[in-house]
């Protein structure tokens, strides 16, 4: 199956600065080219730290985990093909990180192609074994209208 995607518009919104970094959130516009269709895609997603997350122990993009913050995320996308129903996809989840560095992980996720619907969960548990280094162990199970369950 060919796949192409040509982004014709990314719009981010980044409510965050790295001297006081607890939020963000984004959106994304654009266009492709599934075989023989186009299609038109948006999205949507943001992610909440409880606590200002401490952005001076390294690289922004990884304060968060350095930081071992806790947070709640969300995404929405919506793709829109030129011949067919639409694909509507949402999720959220979170990580929660205790005082004692216990990780806990949770997630939701939900696909509507107009015909058939898929619905996944997952959850995690582990630990950090030091300031840079996480195991976590992961499970998830998705059930597809069309395809089936997945474990």
């Amino acid at each position: 199956m060919k796949k192409q995607l040509l982004t014709v518009a990314i719009a981010t919104i980044a409510s965050s600065y790295a001297s006081a970094y607890q939020f963000e959130v984004g959106a994304g516009l654009g266009q492709g080219e599934k075989g023989n269709s186009d299609y038109d895609a948006a999205l949507i997603y943001g992610e909440l730290h409880f606590e200002q997350v401490d952005t001076s122990k390294g690289p922004l993009a990884e304060a968060a985990f350095l930081d071992k913050s806790s947070f709640i995320d969300f995404s929405l996308v919506n793709i829109d093909p030129d011949n067919g129903d639409d694909t509507d996809n949402y999720g959220f989840g979170g990580r929660f990180v205790t005082d004692t560095n216990l990780i806990l992980e949770a997630s939701y996720d939900q696909a509507d192609d107009g015909t058939n619907d898929a619905d996944t969960f997952g959850f995690g548990i582990g630990t950090y074994i030091n300031d840079t280094t996480d195991v976590v162990v992961s499970y998830s199970t998705t059930d597809d209208d069309a395809s089936g369950d997945l474990d």
